[in-house]
């Protein structure tokens, strides 16, 4: 299988053939190999420092306790999921 055209050039030459040779060598594996060293490369690319995990963690149980809070006091009135789905149904089939 022939290699896509980067839409960038790396400026430095051997690292260029470096990654051209792992692109290579990653499809010519089978399928299921691409996909698993595929999830491995994308977790790499997810991780995140703890400390900024922490706060996004934070900023969530903020928003729970918000709605929580919100629900409880009969600011805001909840739809029973029935309800939710009948007019998901009815409107995309």
């Amino acid at each position: 299988m022939p290699l896509a055209k980067p839409r960038f050039r790396l400026k430095i030459g051997r690292m260029k053939a470096t990654l051209e040779k792992v692109a290579e060598d990653a499809l010519s594996l089978p399928a299921r190999d691409r996909a698993v060293l595929t999830r491995i490369l994308i977790e790499a690319l997810d991780t995140e420092p703890a400390e900024e995990a922490a706060e996004v963690e934070a900023a969530w149980q903020d928003e729970v306790e918000k709605r929580v809070n919100e629900v409880a006091s009969g600011r805001v009135k909840t739809i029973p999921a029935q309800q939710v789905f009948s007019k998901l149904r009815a409107k995309y089939g």
